[in-house]
């Protein structure tokens, strides 16, 4: 069998003087289907700006850049190996402190079957965004991309 994908990861932040309080929402595949790996699956993302050259998030991230707010971004599958038929899965979530007191962590994930998905920049954090191809209600392929967004 393939590579199981990794145990959920649970992220504890203390604050020195408040509890944040936010909806934990975020969901994980192994929850929703048995995961077995069996082909690649790769994801990129298209950043747009007006006034701006529109670049990939893959070049950004290998000259360890950050985004900025107010980008357009079209998420896409670039490469896979897995033959179609499949059910497209998408998760986008954001992570932070920023994240958190906006209660909006999110991290489900959703049944779309479309090769794209488009988000916006819209606050500070380390958010990423996975990808998840399901044949026969097995989890075959996953991709995963950060998505690093700074100060406006």
């Amino acid at each position: 069998m393939g590579t199981e994908y990794p145990v959920e990861q649970r992220v504890l932040e203390k604050a020195a003087f408040a509890t944040r309080s936010f909806d934990h929402t975020e969901q994980f595949i192994q929850n929703l289907f048995p995961v077995d790996i069996r082909y690649s699956l790769s994801i990129d993302c298209e950043v747009k700006q007006n006034g701006f050259r529109d670049k990939m998030l893959s070049t950004i991230l290998r000259d360890r850049q950050i985004l900025k707010h107010n980008k357009q971004l079209k998420f896409f599958i670039s490469e896979t190996d897995c033959p179609e038929p499949y059910d497209i899965y998408w998760k986008v979530r954001n992570v932070g402190p920023v994240a958190e007191s906006k209660n909006c962590i999110r991290g489900q994930i959703e049944k779309t079957n479309l090769h794209t998905h488009r988000e916006h920049t819209d606050f500070q954090g380390s958010h990423y965004v996975e990808c998840y191809l399901v044949k026969n209600n097995i989890c075959v392929a996953r991709a995963h991309i950060s998505v690093p967004i700074g100060v406006a």
